[in-house]
């Protein structure tokens, strides 16, 4: 009976020491094992509302890498705006014959763009413009300004073909340029903001992005009509470059242009030697504010005695 009770007791004591030891670490820990479990799920909590006001406030970052393609390639949704207000300064010196001349013409563009379709936008420009010529010779000196609104240019661009892995974008445009500006026709050697002549113009675009960079050719013809007996001559221009982003704010390019102009005409007879062959090259870089903020910039290089010198300018550009 004695040994019976011991065992029962040893029992009891083994029972009580089991429930003993699985409960000392839920004494000692339970607590902070709850307020860690509290804290987890505040913090989650927490980082889901930051996800949530992000989603909310902050809209993905523009992609600017084909930015610098805005004049010769659709990139406007449909129904999205882009206005532009730019500052462009070119300047050309040149020493002939003992005479020295300097051209100067400042002129501020404003362009609206405007998505129509997924592949194509239509787009318009005026510029106000100023010109100063400045002549100087050992007996003489003649300085000429003009300022004034310049020629109204209307036009679109479609996307003939989107990029894939097998084939570059090809786009095409087409554009009207009118009269605007003073034609100067009442003034002999006069400077103008403008041409005097109705004109159209067709080009195509072609892109093929190569990780990092966006690779680039564009061709272009214009043609000038008569007026008064007198036609500006057709012009024939090309230009490839590539451009790249160095991150999701800033990217730059590089392109070369150039261009045959035909002689002048003048009663129906081509003036010899009224020909010229522009040839270029610019650096551009773009710089995005926010998502609906930019500012544009590119500095010009005349490689040639048919170009100016040298040319500045910069666009701020507004998305809406």
């Amino acid at each position: 009976m004695e040994s019976k009770y011991i065992f029962l007791l040893k029992e009891k004591s083994l029972i009580i020491c089991i429930v003993t030891f699985f409960s000392i670490p839920k004494c000692l820990y339970g607590d902070q094992i709850y307020d860690q479990s509290k804290n987890v799920e505040h913090s989650q909590s927490k980082k889901e509302e930051i996800d949530i006001n992000n989603s909310i406030d902050d809209e993905p970052t523009e992609d600017i890498s084909r930015l610098f393609l805005r004049e010769s390639e659709v990139l406007l949704k449909p129904r999205e705006t882009q206005i532009s207000i730019g500052f462009d300064y070119s300047k050309n010196d040149s020493t002939q014959n003992l005479r020295f001349t300097r051209n100067r013409m400042i002129s501020i563009p404003i362009s609206i763009s405007v998505g129509i379709l997924e592949n194509m936008e239509i787009f318009s420009e005026i510029p106000y413009v100023y010109i100063g010529n400045e002549i100087v010779s050992f007996d003489r000196s003649l300085k000429q300004e003009s300022h004034g609104v310049g020629d109204l240019s209307l036009g679109f661009s479609y996307r003939l073909l989107p990029e894939n892995k097998g084939h570059p974008s090809i786009t095409s445009s087409f554009t009207v340029v009118a009269p605007t500006g003073e034609d100067g026709s009442s003034e002999v050697n006069a400077i103008t903001s403008g041409v005097g002549f109705w004109g159209v113009s067709t080009g195509l675009s072609v892109t093929k992005s190569v990780d990092p960079a966006v690779l680039f050719f564009t061709l272009g013809y214009a043609h000038s009509f008569e007026e008064d007996g007198i036609k500006n001559g057709d012009s024939f221009n090309y230009g490839f470059g590539m451009g790249l982003s160095i991150n999701s704010l800033l990217s730059v390019s590089g392109r070369f242009s150039g261009t045959y102009i035909d002689e002048i005409t003048v009663g129906g007879v081509k003036i010899p030697g009224s020909s010229t062959e522009p040839v270029s090259f610019n650096i551009d870089m773009t710089y995005q504010l926010n998502n609906t903020h930019r500012i544009a910039s590119s500095i010009g290089f005349g490689l040639n005695d048919d170009v100016n010198d040298t040319s500045i300018s910069f666009s701020y550009i507004i998305n809406l």
